[in-house]
């Protein structure tokens, strides 16, 4: 499940210079069980651009409203205003790593073995993370929607959590621009 009191961003530089110019929040409310056990929430995005989109504040324009999927559940898909579509839900980890074969790999490696044969002869073929999940934001938008000077835009996120007094401060950044 996602945080309440925390802002889910992705922050889009349009013109190179590192700045967002457009970002897209993400913010949880109205948790609860459904009836089958599975955790639901409510979300709405807000779309912000210009100074508004560098700052850590639930700002800009409603464009979307939707409920979370169920892991295993139907999928539910929202419709973006201005175009695109919203997804937010767990979904199976799309990552495949055969552990048991890395841990063999790494020992014969550091074993001083060069052998193709024998440094990847312990793979299993088998994924560590299958049944596992991740829990998805998945938000798409026309290239119109994403400006931009050239054919290239930057990209990151951000999660700010909420303080008591009503700041956000930042908790976590994936990537750069």
């Amino acid at each position: 499940r996602f945080r309440e009191r925390t802002l889910y961003e992705f922050k889009i530089d349009t013109n190179g210079d590192a700045w967002a110019d457009i970002a897209y929040r993400v913010r949880f409310f109205n948790t609860r069980t459904a009836s089958n056990g599975a955790t639901v929430q409510d979300y709405t995005i807000k779309r912000a651009t210009g100074a508004d989109a560098r700052v850590n504040r639930w700002n800009g324009m409603i464009v979307d409203t939707g409920r979370t999927s169920a892991y295993g559940g139907a999928t539910r898909i929202s419709a973006i205003v201005g175009g695109g579509k919203s997804f937010v839900g767990p979904r199976d980890d799309p990552f495949f790593f055969d552990l048991p074969g890395f841990v063999e790999f790494k020992k014969q490696l550091l074993a001083g073995s060069t052998d193709l044969g024998v440094l990847l002869g312990g793979f299993t073929g088998k994924d560590t993370f299958a049944g596992t999940n991740v829990s998805t934001i998945a938000i798409e938008v026309p290239n119109s929607k994403l400006g931009g000077t050239g054919k290239t835009v930057g990209v990151w996120a951000a999660v700010p959590r909420k303080l008591s007094l009503g700041n956000y401060e930042q908790v976590e950044r994936m990537g750069r621009p």
